[in-house]
């Protein structure tokens, strides 16, 4: 983002310079291959953002599911109690 916003204010601060020798069309015409190089970083990094999200998601869920699981074996085999089973699902969620 910081490189696109100092392209852009060096654009902005020579344009007239630009004006002068015609070069606008130039200018714009590389100023948006910029901007699609910015939206294209910025939806990479939404898609990852989110990927990253989805996957932090689905292992608190399987942990939890595996905390259950694994604590309700316990109890059937007289390891902990059912108080206990109860303390590790409160904690874990």
């Amino acid at each position: 983002m910081s490189v696109f916003t100092g392209k852009l204010k060096e654009l902005f601060s020579g344009y007239e310079v630009l004006k002068s020798y015609n070069r606008i069309e130039n200018t714009i015409l590389r100023f948006q291959g910029e901007n699609e190089k910015e939206i294209h970083t910025r939806f990479k990094a939404a898609r990852l953002f989110a990927l990253n999200e989805g996957l932090s998601d689905t292992m608190s869920v399987l942990s939890t599911i595996a905390v259950i699981f694994v604590s309700a074996y316990l109890v059937l085999i007289g390891h902990i109690t059912m108080g206990t089973l109860l303390a590790l699902v409160i904690r874990n969620i």
